[in-house]
């Protein structure tokens, strides 16, 4: 009995945002943008087929982004390569964040002998709440599109695109990824193109990749590209740290510098936001009872531990905005940059 109230807080939890969501979450289909650049795909590779995991491979996988858009093109193909493959390989998911992003899907078939299968019918497509990290009590608020291919056999090539259009608000506009070039297991093609308006400057570094990308114009733009090809799985070895990464990336941004990092960080943490009256009457209580500035840390730092439970609401721009301080008081929980901020302007108000 003691699991009921967790149990019906989450299933009302989910319900609450499907009902927000529903509008929103509504996919669409449409033409691939104007501005993608469409790669041929050679389907007829197989030397690194002996290496592929689950009986299916990974033939091509592209991702172009348009920053005047705030768009990101993918384009992913697969081979089923044994039975084994018909049964792992035969699911499209994407997820996308309804509170700011709009998933369009251009293409979804199966090649079959050179015969091209359509299989993209929206209604088949199904959005759902996943939320993998329920178990630790973290609620993003993320939907996977979910398409279950039906008739699926070995040798068919499973071919599909999307557009995610919007990118997060909290980043006021300020881009930076990181593009992979190299995975746990082999890819044929790795295509990556980033079209940047000539007003706005990207910074490019490399990570255990030497490969540099083909700069071009692109309707008064920068176009950035990278391109590889026959890419084999990285197998890490036992027991590497968790801090290590051995994998190929390049990562890319539009912040110059820590310092402009941390400048856009301290944005959403004021340091002398109003407080609730009865914030400020457990902010006057510790100070009345604490003599030393000791006491009042270890007290403030008690209740925020024990009184505040952990629970994060992480939708949308609060995947880095914590929530008012006074609201993260007055409904006692918070994720960990919540905590911590309620943490440091009760003490900012104890003059510590």
């Amino acid at each position: 009995m003691k699991f009921r109230f967790p149990f019906l807080f989450i299933v009302q939890f989910l319900f609450f945002i499907s009902y927000t969501f529903s509008q929103s979450a509504r996919l669409s289909i449409a033409s691939e943008p104007a501005w993608v650049n469409k790669l041929t795909i050679d389907y007829s590779k197989t030397s690194l087929d002996k290496n592929a995991t689950d009986g299916y491979i990974d033939v091509s996988y592209e991702l172009q982004v348009s920053l005047a858009e705030q768009s990101k093109y993918v384009r992913k193909c697969r081979k089923i390569i044994s039975q084994a493959g018909v049964q792992n390989g035969s699911e499209i998911t994407v997820p996308y964040d309804p509170t700011y992003e709009q998933l369009i899907f251009h293409d979804i078939h199966i090649i079959r002998n050179s015969q091209i299968l359509n299989r993209l019918q929206l209604s088949k497509i199904k959005t759902v709440h996943e939320e993998e990290n329920l178990t630790d009590f973290i609620y993003n608020g993320t939907l996977d599109a979910v398409l279950i291919l039906d008739d699926v056999r070995q040798g068919d090539i499973i071919e599909y695109s999307y557009t995610i259009k919007g990118f997060n608000p909290i980043f006021k506009n300020k881009y930076s990824s990181e593009y992979d070039m190299e995975f746990g297991v082999p890819i044929y093609d790795i295509y990556y193109r980033l079209i940047v308006p000539k007003n706005r400057k990207i910074n490019i570094k490399n990570l255990n990749e030497i490969i540099q990308p083909t700069i071009s114009d692109f309707n008064g733009q920068q176009s950035y590209e990278w391109h590889k090809t026959n890419v084999p799985p990285l197998a890490l070895q036992d027991y590497v740290p968790a801090w290590y990464n051995p994998y190929a990336e390049i990562l890319v941004s539009e912040f110059n510098s820590w310092k402009d990092v941390n400048d856009w960080a301290k944005e959403l943490f004021p340091t002398k936001p109003p407080l609730s009256a009865s914030l400020q009457k457990e902010i006057k209580d510790i100070k009345t009872t604490c003599i030393s500035d000791t006491e009042k840390i270890k007290t403030a730092l008690k209740f925020v531990q024990d009184d505040i439970r952990y629970m994060g609401i992480e939708m949308g721009a609060h995947s880095h905005k914590p929530a008012d301080p006074s609201k993260v008081f007055a409904q006692r929980f918070g994720d960990c940059k919540e905590k911590s901020y309620l943490l440091c302007c009760m003490l900012n108000a104890m003059n510590i």
